[in-house]
């Protein structure tokens, strides 16, 4: 738990969540990686807004949420409703206005003593080239607008545009919001664009190295459904001569019926970047017939996407009595 934090989202649809079946969106998945406990944290999405609609009301909606003496955090995240196209064609709010609005706001939440970070507009599929042009355009401006703030800026709409999850979601629903695929690969940005690191301040290798322990305990505990917060679905899997992809895999590990009262002791753990080795000792069977291993894992936005891992089967099987404690001549 991060004391007396308190984070308000603000800005459009995207924000909001809306299309997503599971009612989280990315705001909500990025939250849930985190585990800020009792932080406070605020939706204030509204559906059609720009940029200016954002300006008129974020004082009085933030303000009503901030408290004294807390680390008063906002999260900005508009532009995509600016550059659809009004009754006319032209953008309904134009570029220059778009950054002075933004600007405004970056402003008086900093005179507050507010912490801002901007996420960049994502795109709407329906709104076609023209709305993608102005928005490739904008982002570039947006970015150093930022910087010159020193507002920390996460660019996620090139990434969104040429994701298969985001515009088949997105184009199969009202041309604008994805459903939960696309809302997951939005928060995998935020997040890989250092919002954690922002908002906890806490280094990515203490980050990862949690997850792989967190990951480790489903191995007693056999709460497999939390694999989904730590485990990329589609992670590749290595060793022993094994190449494989999918969660199923330590799933399956993990369920097997001899692991009943599996306890795992992580004897030695390095973390670097984002790769996570560990070194353990896991008794099998509850009745002291250990093995020890070595796994290596690859994260991105503390989620395993990969690891390679070799055990001493040998060992385990040998204090079993289920091979020779000598190996035979060859």
């Amino acid at each position: 738990m991060i004391k007396d934090l308190r984070v308000s989202f603000i800005g459009d649809s995207f924000v909001q969540g809306l299309g997503d079946p599971e009612y989280r969106g990315w705001v909500g998945r990025v939250l849930q990686r985190l585990s800020l406990g009792e932080a406070g944290a605020f939706n204030l999405g509204i559906r059609r807004n720009s940029s200016r609609d954002v300006l008129a009301r974020w004082r009085t909606e933030v303000g009503a949420r901030l408290l004294d003496g807390a680390d008063n955090r906002l999260v900005l995240s508009v532009g995509s409703n600016d550059a659809m196209p009004d009754e006319n064609g032209a953008p309904r709010v134009d570029r220059a206005d778009f950054l002075r609005n933004v600007t405004a706001v970056l402003t008086g939440a900093q005179e507050l003593g507010i912490r801002v970070l901007v996420v960049g507009p994502p795109p709407v599929m329906v709104g076609g080239p023209e709305h993608l042009a102005r928005l490739l355009t904008v982002v570039p401006e947006l970015a150093a607008l930022c910087a010159a703030h020193g507002v920390p800026f996460v660019d996620v709409t090139r990434a969104l545009v040429e994701d298969p999850v985001w515009v088949a979601e997105a184009t199969a629903g009202d041309g604008a919001h994805p459903g939960a695929g696309g809302y997951g690969r939005l928060a995998d940005l935020v997040l890989a664009g250092g919002f954690g690191a922002w908002l906890t301040g806490e280094p990515e290798e203490e980050r990862n190295a949690e997850a792989v322990r967190r990951y480790l305990r489903v191995f007693e505990t056999r709460a497999v459904d939390e694999l989904a917060e730590l485990v990329a679905e589609d992670v590749l899997v290595h060793g022993a001569g094994f190449h494989g992809r999918g969660r199923h895999l330590p799933e399956g590990a993990i369920l097997t019926p001899g692991l009943s009262n599996c306890r795992v002791q992580v004897d030695d753990l390095v973390a670097a970047g984002d790769r996570v080795t560990v070194a353990y000792t896991q008794d099998r069977s509850g009745r002291d017939a250990t093995m020890t291993g070595v796994k290596s894992y690859r994260l991105a936005q503390s989620r395993i996407v990969e690891f390679w891992g070799e055990t001493d089967l040998y060992g385990l099987l040998r204090r079993l009595d289920l091979a020779p404690a000598q190996l035979p001549e060859f």
